[in-house]
């Protein structure tokens, strides 16, 4: 992940999904896994990050069924956030794979569908080398904070932002994060806490739990 620095700004917070790419993570399985990203911290502008989005294990997918459930359009109004989500996999170490460009977010395609069991999990990055990415200001977002997740059966699942937590990388909450079962959650990562320039990356995970909203 890599963060961005301005000459007249500083700032802070997690996690999926850093300036450069998300820190990656593994969904759970077998082993423990590492984290996902995070907000940024002061220092100066260090040089992009190949890193990808740290998980456990991650799963086998799961079948869609006869309806399309996958996202088609996600709205965070509290962060003026109005994105198509892309589809986003697991690279050949496990780990999820990073959006491509700052200003997209990126979704679990083998993981949950909103709506279904388990959590969704969207990831975004904090920061460009020019400035503030997609989820930049995920860290601000606040208990009872609205996102719609819009899926292409033309069906709005809404979720209800529970809790905005930030995990070093090391101690990553894999099994909470990437749960197959249980109510229907929605689950949004970014980088945060202080970048680690020899690491090339972030060492901290913002990460906000969002229950359905009934």
């Amino acid at each position: 992940m890599q963060r961005w620095v301005g000459a007249a700004m500083l700032l802070v917070a997690v996690i999926l999904l850093g300036g450069a790419l998300l820190a990656s993570a593994r969904v759970p399985s077998t082993q423990p896994g590492p984290p996902a990203p995070g907000a940024p911290a002061a220092a100066p502008t260090p040089a992009p990050s190949s890193t990808p989005m740290p998980f456990t294990h991650v799963p086998q997918p799961v079948e869609a069924p006869g309806r399309d459930l996958r996202p088609a359009r996600i709205r965070i109004p509290a962060l003026d956030v109005d994105r198509r989500p892309v589809p986003l996999g697991v690279l050949d170490d496990g780990s999820l794979e990073a959006p491509r460009r700052y200003p997209d977010i990126g979704w679990w395609k083998d993981g949950p569908l909103p709506g279904a069991k388990g959590n969704a999990v969207v990831v975004g990055h904090v920061d460009s080398e020019t400035g503030p990415a997609v989820f930049y200001g995920l860290s601000s977002l606040a208990p009872g904070d609205q996102i719609s997740v819009t899926r292409r059966d033309a069906f709005a699942v809404r979720f209800r932002v529970r809790s905005v937590q930030r995990f070093p990388l090391e101690d990553f909450p894999a099994k909470r994060v990437y749960r197959r079962d249980g109510p229907s959650g929605l689950v949004l990562i970014t980088c945060g806490g202080t970048y680690d320039r020899a690491a090339g990356r972030y060492l901290d995970n913002v990460v906000v739990f969002a229950d359905r909203a009934r």
